[in-house]
């Protein structure tokens, strides 16, 4: 995260509330980017807060979870949690005094869920379809006629798609990043053709060329948007995509 999103995101934190920020650092903190959640403790550590004050608020934060929540935090993700927060869902779930079948069905549900989070489905999917078609496309450029720099480029770009997608589909943690990296490339790569054809091709063809690349570079940004936003992904590729505020 570039200095100057830390110091926006560092003046946004202290406005925040001291509830606020214990719920983000303990209950949503998987939502968050981890450089968000330090600068949250950070920003938690300079108020003056009792043990006892901060424990009320964690015990008021686990009354408001519902079941399957608190099933899923203290059954499936404790690593994921401060070991006082999943102290105090612990309680808050025997507290419920539950039957042990209605858990059971809780635990299942939870972990279809979980599983259907991390699968390659949805805009996931849909996403590692066009890579996978769009590298394939990129590498045959070199068996076409043509500027050796587009060419090169092009073939460049198709190679590091397939590694993208090698990622992507290994569920390796940095496989969103690289797929950032990759949207990017295409973006600049498309800049870089729109230029090349504004040099040698007809003006009709030029409006339509700049046309097309207006569009397709919107879509990347909106690919990018999704990498950094997407719940699904983040569950898939274990919270590497999270959000910061």
């Amino acid at each position: 995260m570039d200095p100057k999103r830390l110091r926006e995101l560092e003046g946004r934190y202290k406005k925040w509330s001291t509830e606020d920020l214990i719920r983000a650092t303990n209950v949503d903190r998987l939502q968050y980017e981890p450089e968000a959640v330090e600068l949250m403790e950070k920003e938690l550590g300079s108020r003056i807060l009792s043990e006892e004050s901060t424990g009320k608020m964690l015990e008021e934060l686990s009354k408001g979870l519902r079941t399957e929540e608190l099933v899923r935090a203290t059954a499936f993700e404790k690593d994921k949690y401060k070991p006082e927060m999943i102290e105090f869902m612990s309680k808050e779930l025997e507290s419920r005094k539950l039957p042990k079948e209605e858990i059971e069905k809780v635990l299942i549900k939870v972990e279809q869920k979980i599983r259907e989070e991390r699968s390659l489905g949805g805009w996931l999917l849909l996403f590692v379809i066009i890579l996978t078609l769009n590298s394939i496309r990129a590498v045959l450029e070199i068996f076409r006629e043509g500027h050796p720099v587009n060419i090169f480029i092009s073939f460049a770009i198709g190679v590091y798609g397939f590694v993208v997608l090698w990622y992507l589909v290994k569920k390796t943690k940095i496989a969103p990043s690289l797929a950032k990296i990759w949207i990017w490339l295409v973006f600049a790569a498309n800049i870089f053709a729109c230029f090349f054809v504004l040099m040698y091709a007809p003006t009709q063809i030029v409006w339509i060329y700049l046309g097309a690349t207006i569009i397709l570079n919107t879509i990347l940004v909106l690919w990018h948007f999704y990498f950094s936003r997407s719940k699904r992904v983040a569950a898939t590729y274990n919270g590497d995509s999270q959000k910061s505020s």
